[in-house]
């Protein structure tokens, strides 16, 4: 039952490294033309790449979760199978410390190669192919997890929109919008702009 505990969080951790690097490294040029000929897919990884403070909070919140998770489990069973095999052979104390430490290696070498290299070298070599088989599930995650990306995003205090504060656009510029899981920004209640007398 361990093992496949321990598999289903190193896949969980790999997802969220080929998540990572595929949404990052994905080219814009491709991914629009995967839009205009309607892959609606390309057109979502493309909104996620103008707004990725969330996605990347998802990514922190997934991998480390699962980190911790899996240092917990590990140092209990994987230590008690190595203190098992072991222990016939030499002093108890020693087992248990080779066991302690057997634990932590064995788990960190099999997170570092296959949840963390293998799938990263992956999303690599094939970022948007990638990109496009896990936008789905990552925001699906955004949106059941939106109250805990907002309280792991930090929100810096934005202009109230005064003349002092209000930035200068261009007459080409068009207002953008922001994808449907992005946080919305909190209303200063004050302006921080002192006016002249």
């Amino acid at each position: 039952m361990f093992v496949l505990i321990l598999l289903l969080l190193i896949l969980i951790s790999a997802f969220f490294s080929i998540s990572e690097i595929a949404l990052t490294a994905a080219r814009r040029t491709k991914l629009q033309t995967l839009s205009e000929r309607g892959d609606r897919r390309a057109t979502k990884v493309l909104l996620l790449k103008e707004e990725p403070g969330n996605f990347f909070t998802i990514v922190q919140i997934g991998v480390n979760s699962v980190a911790i998770l899996a240092g917990i489990l590990g140092e209990k069973h994987v230590s008690d199978l190595v203190f098992a095999a072991l222990s016939p052979y030499m002093d108890t104390g020693i087992a248990q410390r080779i066991a302690n430490i057997g634990s932590f290696l064995i788990v960190t070498l099999l997170f570092i190669q296959f949840a963390d290299l293998i799938p990263k070298r992956i999303a690599m070599s094939f970022p948007e192919a990638c990109a496009l088989a896990v936008i789905d599930p990552i925001l699906t995650l955004l949106r059941v997890l939106k109250p805990l990306v907002f309280v792991f995003t930090p929100r810096p205090t934005p202009p109230c929109g005064c003349s002092a504060c209000r930035p200068r656009r261009s007459s080409r510029s068009r207002p953008r919008t922001s994808p449907p899981w992005s946080m919305p920004a909190p209303r200063p209640a004050y302006c921080s702009s002192t006016r002249s007398t």
